[in-house]
Formats: C-alpha cells, structure tokens, sequence
C-alpha cells in the first residue's frame, strides 16, 4: 500500500496515515524526488498538478507483479489557497474557489489523459472522491448562490466517481446520507 501526501514528514496527517496502515508514505520530501525539481511549493505544500506528476512518474516505475493500493491526498481546493499562477487555465475568473476547481480539473486532467492511454487502464480502479465539501466563503457562495438545494452550512455533496474496467458498477448509488 501507497499514500502520497504533499505534506511533510514531520506534518501530524503523515502519521495518521501510518496509523491507518499504509506501508509506504511519499510525503513532500520523497515526492519532491520523483520530479524533475522545477515543482514550485504552494503555501510548503506540493501543488495538485505535480502530485499527479509523481504519481505518474511512481506507476511508470513500478515493476513489481503483484496488485497494489495507492491513495493520494491533494489540497489545492481548500479554503484560501490560491491556484498556481502558472497554469493558463485558471487566469480567466476572479473568483478564488472557480480557480482552484479549474486547477485541480485541469492537474487530474492531464494524469487521466495519461492514465486512460496506459497499461493500467484495462485492470485497474480509480475512484475520486473528497473528505468534505468546500468551506462556504464569500467565493463559494457566489458559486452556489443559484443552486437551489444549498444549504449554508459546511456540509454537502461531494463527488463520488468510480472508474471500474472490471465490475459493471450502476450509474448512480444513493448513500442514504451516509458520509465517505
């Protein structure tokens, strides 16, 4: 098992994820040597789009046969933090959240445009999914304000996408509630 975390060594989530028991943990330092060193820190953290690239770089080498399990923890969405100023995909809105969710489309973009060309794509699940919903900040509800069903509090949808070459999974589950 594999978690990637932009965080540091030393960071209190690094360990929560020993204590959740995975065997290999990439933090910061370790996913820093997996690229090219022109990766840029985003508030100490390593940015959404070179996450991927790691993560890119670690599947490519992997050359062990046997199943593995990989998790991977991004932050770019999270409250307050500004989108890259590199990407030009995100230069065209004020609104600090649309950014950051154009920024993390467009990193998870280029990982699946590689993903979906790749050996894995025939044997391997990928699932995308959240830990909470987005802070409710000014710039968020500007996002929301025409949604009907939004409710100002900081619970919410959040995605839930299954890619599955394998198992015919149904195109929608209702959770009844329940929280991932």
């Amino acid at each position: 098992t594999y978690f990637f975390s932009p965080h540091t060594e030393k960071d209190v989530y690094t360990n929560l994820m020993r204590i959740a028991g995975f065997s290999n943990i990439f933090t910061r330092e370790s996913v820093s040597n997996m690229l090219d060193n022109t990766n840029e820190l985003v508030g100490n953290l390593i940015k959404d789009n070179d996450m991927y690239k790691a993560l890119t770089n670690f599947m490519l080498e992997y050359d062990e046969d046997k199943p593995f399990f990989i998790a991977m923890y991004t932050f770019n969405t999270h409250a307050g933090i500004e989108a890259p100023s590199d990407e030009n995909v995100i230069n065209d809105n004020d609104n600090l959240v649309l950014k950051q969710l154009k920024y993390t489309d467009y990193s998870f973009g280029r990982f699946w445009d590689w993903f979906i060309n790749s050996e894995y794509s025939q044997n391997t699940i990928v699932i995308l999914t959240a830990d909470h919903a987005h802070y409710n900040d000014s710039d968020y509800l500007k996002l929301v304000s025409e949604d009907s069903d939004y409710t100002r509090c900081f619970i919410d949808r959040i995605p839930l996408i299954i890619y599955d070459p394998v198992h015919v999974l149904p195109k929608r589950y209702d959770a009844e509630d329940n929280t991932s």
